[in-house]
């Protein structure tokens, strides 16, 4: 049996059974993150081991607190742990020797490549298979070891799962169940990220406040070429109103034709707007030209849509009714402009 010295391994692991002398297993043990992702030790225990020297005599070492890790394929010795123990490693020209604590050489080895193999004898007092793992000798796997096999599956889940007569293999009796939320990995795969409820202040004029937000690329391409949408909100009232582009770049143009628009037809005058970093809105430029018409310009923070809550949920509506008003008529989805713009009046 061969093991390897790595100074990185934070603890002695065996993929062997029969290696240990005396062994404590578990089903969902502590988690080991390698190259190939995390997997799980199912047992700790005690190595007897028989190190090569140079003299010929074998030297008797006992490794203690060793992971069981049978699917990792190898053995590794953790040279820091050896060292809390009272081991010291040496490594020189290609040569690693192990000594003990008055400076007696335990064994050493010989680089092969760029690893250090440790030249072991047989071990002593084989673990009892039988009576250490009833588990594997009965060819159970735990529910744990399923339930990160499926895709950490719902407990619920996995056992309609293994009801399934179609499924061979899953054997769920007899078995302990383990609730996901005990599974370090569900955890913390499932945050999320904690918005404000708080409720912000709310204009108290038409026009004081206009949200604006494109919205795009919309597939497939409109009957008129186009690929995306702007939407304003105003903030009091919730008022809506919308306009197709071909392009991104056009977004300005349409925020300056809306402005036109409101002071036209309503005469109404734009006090603050507020919209996200995109790069739509031209950055510096269309700054500054707010600023010569007297319009405050808003911007959230990036990859902060929450701050944008307003023009976020419009688009939301906006994008559904349209949606369900092409699926119900039948017509071409080529026509999402005119959707678009049907449901946003329909809103107002």
């Amino acid at each position: 049996m061969s093991w390897i010295a790595d100074s990185g391994a934070t603890q002695h692991m065996c993929c062997d059974l029969s290696a240990f002398s005396s062994i404590e297993t578990f089903d969902n043990g502590p988690p080991i993150r390698g190259v190939s992702g995390v997997t799980h030790a199912q047992g700790v225990g005690t190595v007897d081991l028989q190190l090569k020297n140079s003299d010929g005599k074998p030297r008797n070492i006992t490794l203690t607190d060793v992971y069981l890790m049978p699917d990792m394929g190898l053995n590794l010795f953790s040279i820091g742990t050896a060292e809390t123990k009272g081991i010291s490693v040496e490594i020189k020209d290609g040569l690693l020797r192990l000594k003990d604590k008055i400076g007696g050489t335990l064994g050493h080895t010989v680089r092969e490549g760029k690893l250090y193999y440790l030249q072991t004898l047989t071990t002593r007092k084989p673990v009892d298979k039988d009576k250490a793992m009833p588990a594997i000798k009965d060819n159970k796997i735990s529910r744990a070891t399923w339930h990160r096999r499926l895709g950490h599956i719902e407990d619920s889940s996995l056992d309609n799962v293994s009801k399934n007569p179609g499924i061979v293999g899953l054997d769920l009796r007899g078995l302990t169940k383990t609730p996901s939320h005990l599974c370090d990995a569900c955890v913390r795969a499932n945050q999320k990220k904690k918005i404000s409820r708080e409720p912000q202040n709310r204009a108290t004029k038409v026009a004081e406040l206009v949200h604006i937000d494109v919205v795009g690329p919309v597939t497939p391409k409109a009957y008129d070429g186009s690929l995306w949408y702007i939407v304003f909100t105003d903030d009091l009232t919730r008022w809506r109103y919308v306009c197709n582009m071909k392009t991104k770049g056009q977004a300005k143009d349409e925020i300056g034709r809306f402005l036109n628009m409101l002071f036209t037809q309503m005469d109404l005058r734009i006090a603050r707007v507020r919209l996200d970093n995109g790069k739509e809105f031209g950055g510096g430029p269309i700054i500054e030209w707010l600023r010569s018409l007297g319009i405050t310009y808003e911007t959230t923070v990036p990859y902060g849509p929450e701050q944008n809550g307003v023009a976020e949920r419009s688009n939301g509506l906006l994008a559904a009714k349209a949606r369900a008003m092409i699926l119900d008529s039948g017509v071409s989805e080529t026509l999402w402009p005119e959707a678009v713009r049907t449901a946003c009046y329909l809103l107002n």
